[in-house]
């Protein structure tokens, strides 16, 4: 299963699936491989990656990550809603007293990538 994890999270023995970001501005020839020690991790740092994705069906899980497809669900549901919101919301910040109330999902979502 691909879960996406904030770098912070991570720990030799998991397996990177994708590293997000420009591909061109990491130090990594693939972009997937076993995460073999602390000199691999220090990279991913220093190279200013915030997210990855790892696979556990060929590495090391964390339990708290959220799965990719509910990452991607979630985003598709965002679009749906500000495509399908009044016009003047959409005008609106989103950080403002008007704007909706996350939903328990994306709670969970900001949580885990907060850790």
């Amino acid at each position: 299963m691909l879960k996406k994890i904030p770098v912070a999270r991570l720990r030799p023995g998991m397996f990177i699936h994708e590293l997000c970001g420009d591909w061109m501005s990491h130090p990594f020839w693939r972009a997937q491989f076993i995460l073999k020690g602390e000199g691999d991790l220090r990279r991913i740092v220093e190279a200013g990656i915030q997210h990855v994705y790892i696979d556990t069906a060929r590495g090391l899980d964390d339990v708290e990550a959220v799965a990719a497809e509910e990452v991607q669900a979630a985003v598709e549901q965002e679009i749906v809603n500000a495509l399908s919101a009044p016009r003047n919301r959409l005008s609106g910040s989103r950080c403002g007293k008007n704007s909706p109330a996350p939903n328990a999902f994306m709670n969970r979502l900001i949580r885990s990538s907060v850790r």
